[in-house]
């Protein structure tokens, strides 16, 4: 395995630079805003250089449980 990439969290070696990107889009929809579409997405991301799969699914959590406890439902 290369190591060419370190996942600057856990150290694990990451084969493939497309798999160390510090940020990722997570998810994205068309939404009609105001009588205008747009692309409404999210992305996340670590502020160090290099994230492995398996901690950017840690990040993905963490933000997960953050939304669940600080954003209010809009429907409430």
């Amino acid at each position: 395995m290369s190591k060419a990439f370190r996942c600057d969290l856990c150290g694990d070696c990451i084969d493939n630079e497309d798999d160390a990107q510090h940020e990722r889009e997570v998810a994205r929809v068309s939404a009609t805003v105001s009588n205008t579409v747009a692309d409404v997405y999210i992305k996340l991301g670590a502020d160090v250089a290099h994230v492995c799969n398996g901690c950017f699914t840690i990040i993905k959590q963490k933000a997960k449980q953050w939304i669940v406890a600080n954003v209010p439902d809009p429907s409430d």
